[in-house]
């Protein structure tokens, strides 16, 4: 798919008012009505295949008729960024003008141009999702969306256009001539990952005055802030392939090439900006930060495909919210493809608003799980959209989760319960929590202990709890069967919202006498359960 960095993003709680992304206008191509019905039940899709002019190498396409996706073996699948719909490119499809993402149309030129050169294939058979989805059709672009996972696995290979305009290539020969520098004295499978390291750092140290050698540098630098890696759709297209190859500046390179290459980039670089002292290391100090901000969404892609799957839960928990996406939905709609989904189906229908999708997934992670503890995610992610959702609902949109209270203090059990406990449960059409809690007190004072005062409460019962700064008087902390930690409520008409988490402060006050044990006490004994509602 191509959600992404770089394009106009959906205010939060609007969905988009025709596309699942916001793709280029095309009402004059969708009205010659190009697309054959495709068949649900057989899980057809449809390929594009590229017709090449002999004579000028201009490109045309045609797309094909629908073929169940079992059958289809031979395409490859094109993962790219977008970028903004207004910069579009025309492409003839069926003998019609198509106004495609700019974007896309490089990546078409450059991935049929490593196909013709590194495969020798003059008129490959390509899916795209802009093109080989009817983004007309609400109902069909949901359903190719519910097994986007498999069309990207079927492929007979992925291949990733990093590029957004034109460029040289100079990142990818660079990082080539690197692998092939250190490896061509070696003695072959002996070379151990530390020689390695050592080979490439020493080689970088003498080349460090060269201006080329600096020029591929500082490239590949450019090529890892590519708004490709933080798209959040590359998660699940990158790690259902195949194969996959990495095209930048029409240069090409297998992706465990690149991703060994890349681990050993960011030690190196590391290593040479901490010795700056060196003048020859002066010159490279500005990269460190630009480096450091591409790190982390480079390793997690590459680490997730060298490793292996992680499921939808942790994906959205640890993933999600540092994603780019132009359509918010899509930062569930993502990680559909990963185990363990919750049966959730993708909708892109106008009315589906973006609380309704978190809403409707945060309930289904907790029936799913049977525990509430996910209600720590909760009350970290609070993001714009928070004020529009119910409190037990995270906001994935937010790129920052707040501050959370120390982890430090016992992990609740409620093994050992002699009857049922009544387990979480939603009302008013799925927005309301009740749940089964015991009241553990109600934040009387706000107590200074020499730190920042704001979080550090105590009850009526003497008791000292830190908190974040987000709580006030009279908020209540409770003890939510299956969730681990107790949480601060507040009250709300004839229920709660929830604040945020509950940490016994243990100054002045012996961990083996925590209240928490208390209270686990009072649990095991089946006492003071009490049928409370959270909005």
């Amino acid at each position: 798919m191509s959600s992404g960095d770089g394009e106009r993003s959906v205010p939060p709680g609007e969905p988009p008012p025709t596309d699942n992304f916001y793709s280029p206008e095309n009402a004059t191509f969708y009205e010659q009505q190009p697309y054959q019905p495709l068949d649900s039940s057989k899980r057809e899709i449809r390929l594009l295949k590229v017709l090449r002019d002999v004579q000028s190498g201009s490109l045309r396409f045609t797309l094909m008729p629908p073929i169940p996706l079992e059958q289809a073996d031979t395409y490859t699948a094109i993962s790219y960024c977008a970028g903004d719909p207004k910069n579009t490119r025309s492409l003839e499809v069926n003998g019609i003008q198509f106004n495609a993402f700019a974007n896309l149309a490089l990546a078409i030129d450059e991935i049929c141009h490593y196909r013709l050169q590194v495969h020798g294939d003059s008129e490959p058979l390509l899916w795209t999702d802009q093109i080989c989805i009817n983004q007309s059709n609400p109902m069909e672009r949901s359903h190719q969306v519910g097994f986007m996972y498999a069309i990207y696995s079927h492929a007979r290979e992925v291949v990733i256009c990093l590029s957004t305009q034109h460029v040289d290539g100079l990142a990818i020969e660079w990082v080539q001539h690197m692998e092939w520098k250190v490896t061509k004295h070696s003695d072959g499978p002996s070379l151990t990952w530390r020689k390695i390291f050592e080979e490439r750092t020493a080689y970088c140290m003498s080349n460090i005055n060269d201006d080329r050698f600096m020029r591929g540098w500082v490239d590949v630098v450019k090529m890892i802030e590519q708004p490709w890696w933080r798209r959040a759709w590359v998660v699940q297209e990158f790690a259902a392939a195949r194969d996959v190859y990495f095209i930048y500046g029409r240069q090409s390179i297998h992706w465990k090439t690149l991703s060994t290459s890349l681990s050993q980039y960011f030690q190196v670089q590391e290593l040479i900006v901490s010795a700056r002292d060196f003048p020859q290391n002066r010159q490279l100090g500005f990269l460190e930060k630009r480096t450091q901000q591409a790190e982390d969404a480079v390793s997690f892609i590459l680490t997730l495909k060298r490793f292996g799957l992680r499921d939808f839960t942790d994906l959205l928990i640890h993933h999600s919210c540092s994603c780019e996406a132009s359509d918010q939905r899509d930062r569930i709609y993502a990680f559909l493809g990963f185990p363990n989904a919750y049966g959730i189906e993708p909708d892109y229908r106008p009315e589906n608003s973006v609380q309704a999708v978190f809403t409707e997934t945060a309930r289904r992670m907790i029936l799913g799980n049977e525990t509430i503890g996910g209600l720590s995610y909760a009350v970290t992610a609070r993001g714009d959209l928070s004020p529009t959702l119910p409190s037990w609902v995270p906001d994935w949109t937010c790129k920052r989760q707040s501050s959370n209270v120390s982890p430090f203090g016992p992990t609740i059990s409620f093994t050992g319960l002699s009857r049922v406990i009544p387990e979480a449960e939603f009302s008013d059409q799925g927005k309301t929590l009740e749940a089964s809690g015991i009241y553990v007190g109600t934040l009387t004072r706000q107590v200074s202990q020499n730190l920042d005062p704001t979080g550090y409460f105590s009850t009526e019962h003497k008791d000292e709890f830190s908190t974040t700064s987000v709580a006030t008087i009279n908020d209540q902390v409770w003890i939510l069967y299956t969730a681990p930690v107790p949480f601060v409520l507040r009250s709300s008409g004839d229920g709660f919202r929830l604040i945020c988490r509950a940490v016994r402060s243990l100054m002045g006050c012996p961990f083996e006498v925590d209240v928490f044990h208390r209270l686990i006490d009072q649990v095991t004994e089946d006492a003071g359960w009490k049928r409370i509602k959270i909005y």
